[in-house]
């Protein structure tokens, strides 16, 4: 077992800075500001709502009983300048919906994404927790953009206009109480139908979806082997699935939406027949028949609008709700503005007592671990396949939580270290290279504009200069989603390039050869001389002996332990070792 025996200096100055929370709260403060505005203007849209019914009780029983003319012309114009006031607070308090909206996508599109591209991914407490999606925030974001929860800011005055029935006639408030009551208990029947059915809903739809994406990823296969039909015949048969069980959810939800704008309509019908009934009774004036329909039909109407976009809500619901959890699930971290200065990694990498147990894994993989790398030596861990040499690169790369031990560069914890500072000292070659839409020089800079000499220096020092000047437009070449128009061997050398980029100390190489020809082999094998001399830490995983002649030190992983071994190759010639293992290359 290696020990981690090298001298590891103090720990070097850190200077960090508090995250700006007044300036978060500000924003916070800013945003219930638009929530609070269209509360303001929802009071003034359902008071000026009476404008309606106040100007049909003043012309059925003032103008047309009196017969004036200057009256009505009054009356008329007060009505149309009210109601032009009424247009803008409707306007303005979907304006500050929309507003809320734009921010709130924006935070969690980024919050979000910082969760997917984040080791917090891989660490959440409960791998079933039912995460949001970029799906979530657009449905609600839609909802609130489109004002589709305007009826619930409607709601509570719903009781203020089924008041002022009581004021027209007794009667007339029962009726509208009455109303009331039925098509809440339509709510209620039609969430108690369908709560579970759109839930079922939603997991035979994912299941398709999920079926065709990774089908998808494996389309050359399925085309070279004859699988499509086969494979078609079964995403059809989980689209069938998906689809019946839609149908039957709408048609449950659209017979109670029906039933619900029914009974609206006879209610305002039974209104105006009571209304009528009272007139002839000498109880009610004419115009409050007309503006008792008026007031009831308001009453309702965010009452029915819920009912009929119930299925929708449930789902915006849903979307809210996970948004809202999010934050204790992920438990992420505001981002630090605490940097180290590259000089001042002055310790390798140090593994104290390392314990790894992968998500799902029933034991760890590694178990009691201590190594220590300097810079400047180059380590290989071997074993068979499964053994953990991959997910033990992940973990020294902070992508996978340790179950015990620690793991150091610089006297830093690698896992506390955030990853933006971090991942400057890190290079990582993962052995399924996943490459980003852009350019090649794009992703060998890691993003970073107007770094083309140093892409140019890494190029020339791994040997692949060569190799990226013939392809179409050389470092200006696009890569296409997982640059899946390159190569193997392209795409490995980019990555490559990518991970030795930059103020890399520690580099992790996942099997680097594996997609490499013998001549790219050869100029990687030698830079690994370079890479020393650069001062870097290198540990890589191989099954490929010509590495060997090139490396310091070797261990294995043997059930779960790391032993040292002898290496077999040391001190012999590159060009010998290259020339007998070269039908054994992994």
């Amino acid at each position: 077992m290696a020990s981690a025996d090298e001298h590891v200096p103090d720990t070097v100055d850190q200077n960090v800075q508090t995250p700006p929370q007044k300036e978060k709260k500000a924003v916070q403060r800013g945003l219930m500001g638009y929530i609070a505005f269209a509360l303001i203007l929802s009071i003034a849209t359902n008071v000026l709502l009476l404008v309606s019914p106040l100007y049909m009780i003043q012309v059925y029983d003032r103008v047309l009983t009196s017969g004036s003319y200057s009256t009505l012309l009054s009356l008329s114009i007060i009505a149309v300048f009210l109601l032009s006031i009424f247009a803008f607070a409707e306007a303005g308090r979907r304006r500050a919906l929309s507003m809320y909206a734009r921010h709130m996508m924006d935070s969690h599109f980024e919050r979000l994404g910082r969760w997917f591209l984040s080791k917090e991914k891989n660490n959440k407490p409960d791998p079933n927790a039912d995460l949001p999606s970029f799906q979530d925030v657009s449905r609600v974001h839609s909802s609130l953009n489109g004002g589709m929860i305007l009826p619930f800011f409607d709601l509570p005055f719903a009781p203020f206009f089924l008041g002022l029935l009581f004021l027209l006639h007794p009667i007339i408030g029962f009726i509208g109480v009455g109303g009331a009551v039925i098509l809440i208990l339509i709510a209620i029947l039609n969430e108690m139908a369908t709560s579970k059915r759109h839930n079922e809903d939603q997991k035979a739809e994912m299941a398709a979806q999920s079926f065709i994406s990774e089908v998808g990823r494996s389309s050359n296969a399925v085309i070279a082997m004859g699988m499509r039909t086969r494979l078609l015949d079964r995403w059809q048969g989980l689209k069938e699935k998906a689809s019946t069980s839609n149908l039957k959810t709408s048609s449950v939800a659209s017979l109670l939406t029906g039933i619900s704008k029914s009974a609206r309509q006879i209610l305002q019908a039974i209104v105006l027949g009571a209304g009528a009934f009272l007139t002839l009774q000498q109880e009610m004036s004419p115009g409050a028949i007309v503006a008792g329909s008026i007031i009831m039909g308001r009453g309702l109407a965010p009452i029915d609008q819920i009912v009929g976009s119930w299925k929708q809500l449930a789902l915006v619901s849903k979307s809210w709700s996970k948004l809202r959890s999010f934050a204790k699930i992920a438990q992420l971290k505001d981002q630090k503005t605490e940097e180290f200065a590259v000089g001042s990694i002055s310790a390798g990498l140090v593994c104290r007592n390392l314990a790894i147990n992968p998500p799902n894994a029933e034991k760890p993989v590694v178990e009691d671990m201590n190594l220590a790398v300097g810079f400047g030596e180059v380590v290989a861990i071997v074993g068979a396949s499964g053994s953990g040499k991959s997910t033990l690169l992940q973990t020294i790369a902070g992508i996978w939580p340790t179950a015990a031990g620690d793991i150091s560069l610089g006297n830093r914890s690698v896992l506390e270290w955030e990853d933006e500072d971090r991942g400057r000292f890190i290079g990582y070659l993962p052995q399924r290279i996943e490459l980003v839409p852009g350019t090649v020089a794009d992703n060998i800079s890691r993003f970073q504009p107007d770094r083309y000499d140093e892409i140019e220096g890494i190029a020339e020092l791994l040997g692949y200069k060569d190799l990226f000047m013939s392809l179409p437009q050389a470092y200006t070449t696009m890569i296409g989603e997982h640059g899946q128009q390159l190569s193997a061997g392209q795409r490995q050398a980019i990555g490559l390039a990518r991970a030795c980029f930059g103020e890399t100390r520690l580099l992790l190489l996942d099997e680097p050869t594996a997609n490499l020809d013998v001549n790219l082999t050869r100029s990687f094998i030698t830079s690994l001389e370079a890479l020393k001399q650069r001062n870097m830490a290198v540990v890589l995983t191989t099954h490929d002996s010509r590495i060997l002649p090139a490396i310091d030190r070797l261990f294995s992983i043997q059930n779960g332990q790391l032993v040292k071994l002898d290496n077999p190759a040391k001190g012999q010639k590159l060009q010998t070792v290259t020339a007998k293992s070269s039908g054994n290359a992994s």
